[in-house]
């Protein structure tokens, strides 16, 4: 992580003595080591007087769940407004999975389903683990016309059965 540095603290004010206070206000930005708990303190003055202050921690790191036993396979649906918005957004997906190869398959196939709203360009896959998604993505983002095998993709309104299952 990283503290950026603070917009308006310069130069600090001469009537506060930093030395003492165990508080520091950061004139460059600040690289924030990760640690056990990374609290941290932010405040606002406004020029009419109103001030907001509010503490922040990072929220605890655990392990992605591990896919279940017997769960052999996973659906991860997609959507975007136009074939080249939902190409690029599987492009954005390949390399979020190349960069963290850990996450879990069930995790990642979810939240794609349903923490996205849904639009009419729709993508469909069935993979049993994320190297095989990331691969199918690529192709698919690759791919100029959006054709890859074993990917199911369209607008809702199209004759296939399975994209009518999603719309």
């Amino acid at each position: 992580g990283e503290i950026p540095a603070s917009l308006h603290a310069d130069p600090p004010n001469r009537e506060i003595d930093w030395q003492r206070l165990r508080v520091r206000v950061p004139r460059q930005a600040l690289a924030w080591p990760r640690a056990e708990r990374r609290i941290a303190g932010v405040s606002a003055f406004g020029f009419s007087g109103t001030n907001a202050h509010v503490i922040v921690e990072e929220l605890p790191r655990r392990a992605p769940a591990p896919d279940r036993p017997g769960e052999r396979y996973f659906a991860f649906c997609l959507s975007a407004t136009t074939q080249p918005a939902l190409r690029a957004l599987c492009a954005r997906y390949v390399k979020h999975l190349r960069n963290h190869p850990d996450l879990g398959t069930r995790d990642v196939c979810y939240t794609a389903t349903i923490g996205r709203k849904h639009f009419p360009e729709r993508l469909s896959l069935v993979v049993d683990n994320i190297t095989e998604l990331a691969g199918a993505l690529e192709a698919f983002a690759a791919s100029p016309n959006g054709d890859s095998t074993g990917v199911h993709h369209g607008s809702g309104n199209q004759a296939s059965p399975l994209l009518r299952a999603l719309a």
